[in-house]
């Protein structure tokens, strides 16, 4: 008499579990790298935006008193926001704008933002980017101080990503992103 076979065994059945649940941890850590990436990019893009609309809004903005920049907050909590000043001159530097226009807020688990100025000098706290009606260059502050920066140099670095390390330059003559 012949036996009839219905199914699979055990071991069958555990093998087939363990190729799928190393392909599934493949998967999920290559989206979970994409993903990241993405982001990475995502802010990259955002941060360009918000400058290259501060110049735009600047230039086309026919009251000469509103001053339009980005201000970049470094450390654990660093956020980039784009704001607009209508009376800088009478306000103290370190008030708060009158209009926030945009806010990038970033993730230190995803990725770091540092500030350079001129010859390497780190810039600890902040940097802002000011950009006023009257001309076609940027005003260039590191931690709120008003000495005369010709250069900032903004690093964008993933926690996740080797060799990740994007940087903006931001010239105070030509007040253009490079």
């Amino acid at each position: 008499m012949k036996a009839n076979h219905h199914g699979y065994t055990l071991i069958e059945l555990t093998v087939v579990m363990f190729v799928i649940a190393i392909l599934a941890g493949v998967v999920l850590t290559g989206a979970r790298g994409l993903l990241h990436r993405q982001r990475f990019n995502d802010a990259q893009e955002h941060f360009r935006s918000m400058v290259l609309t501060a110049r735009n809004r600047s230039q086309t903005m026919t009251n000469g008193s509103s001053t339009i920049g980005v201000k970049i907050i470094v450390g654990d909590n660093a956020t980039i926001t784009l704001f607009e000043d209508k009376n800088p001159k009478n306000s103290d530097f370190n008030s708060p704008p009158d209009s926030v226009i945009d806010t990038l807020q970033v993730d230190k688990k995803d990725f770091t933002v540092s500030v350079m100025k001129d010859a390497n000098a780190q810039c600890l706290n902040s940097a802002t980017i000011l950009f006023s009606t009257s001309d076609e260059t940027a005003d260039l502050k590191c931690d709120d101080q008003n000495a005369g920066v010709n250069l900032l140099k903004i690093n964008f670095q993933s926690t996740q990503i080797a060799s990740s390390l994007r940087e903006f330059l931001i010239l105070k003559q030509a007040g253009v992103l490079q």
